[in-house]
C-alpha cells in the first residue's frame, strides 16, 4: 500500500524581516503587487489544493482497491499553475506541491510522475532561489524525505539550494531542512555522515539573535542526546487553554501517556476514547494521560495569522515564557499575543466536549514540546514512567496497554 506525503498548506509567511519586530534591509525590495490575473491563479491554487485534501483522504481510504493515484489527475493542472503564476510567490508552494506529488506518483508507478517532480525542483532551484518562499519549501522536503520524497532526493535538492541561494534565511531553511531529513534516518547513517550532522546543527543553533530555525536545531542537538528510552525526559514550559503553567515532572510519580496531536479529526477522538477507557481500567491507580496540541500551521482564512504575529511565528517560533527575558519589549508582547492566539485555536479544535486530562497548548508542529520531545509524527504517543523516564513510544494498542499494566504495577510497587 502506499503513502500519499502531500502537505496542503499554502506558502509560509516570509521571512521576518518587515513589520513591527525587524527592519527591512535597504537592499531588499517588496514583492511586486499582483495583478488580477495572477490573483485568480492563487484563488484556482487554493481550490486546488481543497480538491487535493479530499483526493488524499479518499485515496488512503481506497488505496488496498487500487484506486487511482492523485498524481494522475493532479500533476499536469499544478504544472499550468506554476506556469501561470510565474515569478509570483505562490509558484514556490505550488511546485513543491508537483515535486511531492510527482515523487510519491513515481513510487506508485504512475507514468510521468518522475519527470514532473524532476521539473519542479529544477524551477525551485533555478527560477526561485531568490524568494523567501523557497524556506518553506525546503522545511516540506526535509519533513518528507524519509517517506515518499526519498532521502538523495531531499539532500541533493538541499544542498544544492544552500550553495546557490543568496538569501540568508532560504539558506538557514535549507541547513535545518537538510538535517531534518538526516536526524530522522540517524539510526542508518554511516559515523561520518552523523558526525557532520551534528557539526551542521551545531552551526545552525549557534546564529545569533537567536531564530526559529536557530532554536529548533538546538532543540535536535538536545534531543538526539537526551530523547532516549531509558532517559529522563526533561520539562518543557507550556500552558494550558487557560494559560495555567503545564509542566510534565508535575506528574512524577504516575505513569504519563503523552499524546501529542495535530488536527482532532474523527481518528484523534478514537484514540482519545482509548485512551479514557485506559483511565478508566485503571482508576484509582497512578496512571495520567497529558495531551499535546501541536497543530499545521495557520495558512489562510479565518484561522490565518495577522501579520504581526505571522511574523514572530516564522522569525522568533513559539518562544516559552521563561525564555522571553532576551527578548525585546516589541517581541515579548508578540509572543504573548501569539500564545493567546495558540491558545484560543487549542480551545476551538478541542471543541465542547475536551478530553478529560490537561492538555497543552504547542501552537504548531514544530513547537517546543514537539521539537525538544523529537515528535516525528502526529499522532505520536509517549509512554514515560513514574520517575519521569521515557520507556516507550508509539506502541501498538495491545503492546501499549501491556506496557501501561506493567509499568503501573511497577509503580505502586515503588
Amino acid at each position: 500500500m502506499w503513502r500519499l506525503a502531500l502537505v496542503i498548506s499554502a506558502a509560509c509567511a516570509p521571512e521576518g524581516r518587515g513589520g513591527g519586530l525587524v527592519s527591512r534591509a535597504a537592499d531588499e525590495q517588496a514583492p511586486a503587487p499582483r495583478t488580477a490575473t495572477t490573483t485568480s491563479a492563487v484563488e484556482r491554487w487554493r481550490a486546488l489544493q481543497r480538491e487535493l485534501a479530499a483526493a488524499r483522504v479518499s485515496a488512503a481510504r481506497a488505496a488496498p482497491n487500487g484506486v487511482a493515484h492523485p498524481a494522475t489527475r493532479f500533476l499536469a493542472p499544478l504544472g499550468e499553475l506554476a506556469r501561470e503564476l510565474g515569478a509570483d510567490g505562490a509558484a514556490v508552494a505550488v511546485l513543491a506541491e508537483r515535486a511531492l506529488l510527482g515523487a510519491s506518483g513515481a513510487r506508485a508507478g504512475v507514468p510521468g510522475a518522475e519527470g514532473a517532480c524532476v521539473e519542479a525542483l529544477r524551477a525551485l532551484a533555478t527560477e526561485h532561489l531568490a524568494q523567501r518562499e523557497l524556506a518553506s519549501a525546503c522545511e516540506r522536503f526535509g519533513d518528507a524525505a524519509n517517506v515518499e520524497f526519498g532521502l538523495d532526493r531531499a539532500v541533493a535538492f538541499l544542498q544544492d539550494v544552500r550553495v546557490k541561494t543568496a538569501d540568508a534565511g532560504v539558506r538557514e531553511a535549507a541547513g535545518l531542512a537538510l538535517a531534518r531529513a538526516w536526524y530522522d534516518a540517524i539510526d542508518a547513517l554511516p559515523a561520518a555522515k552523523a558526525k557532520e550532522l551534528r557539526a551542521l546543527l551545531g552551526e545552525l543553533a549557534a546564529r545569533t539573535p537567536a531564530t526559529r530555525r536557530s532554536r529548533a536545531a538546538a532543540d535536535l542537538l538536545a534531543a538526539w542526546d537526551g530523547v532516549r528510552v531509558l532517559r529522563t525526559l526533561p520539562d518543557v514550559p507550556a500552558v494550558d487553554v487557560e494559560g495555567r503553567p503545564v509542566l510534565l515532572s508535575a506528574l512524577r510519580g504516575k505513569v504519563v501517556l503523552l499524546h501529542v496531536f495535530g488536527s482532532v479529526d474523527e481518528a484523534t477522538r478514537v484514540e482519545f476514547t482509548a485512551h479514557e477507557k485506559r483511565l478508566a481500567a485503571h482508576a484509582g491507580r497512578p496512571l495520567a494521560v497529558l495531551g499535546v496540541h501541536a497543530p499545521d500551521a495557520e495558512a489562510e482564512g479565518a484561522d490565518a495569522l495577522p501579520p504581526e504575529l505571522a511574523e514572530c511565528a516564522e522569525r522568533l517560533g513559539r518562544v516559552p515564557r521563561p525564555e522571553r527575558g532576551a527578548l525585546t519589549e516589541a517581541e515579548r508582547a508578540a509572543c504573548e499575543r501569539l500564545e493567546a492566539h495558540d491558545r484560543a485555536r487549542t480551545r476551538a479544535a478541542l471543541g465542547p466536549t475536551p478530553p478529560p486530562w490537561t492538555v497543552a497548548v504547542d501552537g504548531a508542529k514544530d513547537g517546543p514540546w514537539s521539537r525538544r520531545y523529537d515528535v516525528r509524527r502526529r499522532p505520536t504517543t509517549f509512554v514515560i514512567d513514574a520517575r519521569g523516564v521515557l520507556r516507550y513510544r508509539d506502541l501498538p494498542a495491545t503492546e501499549l496497554d501491556l506496557a501501561i499494566a506493567a509499568l503501573v504495577a511497577e509503580a505502586e510497587a515503588r
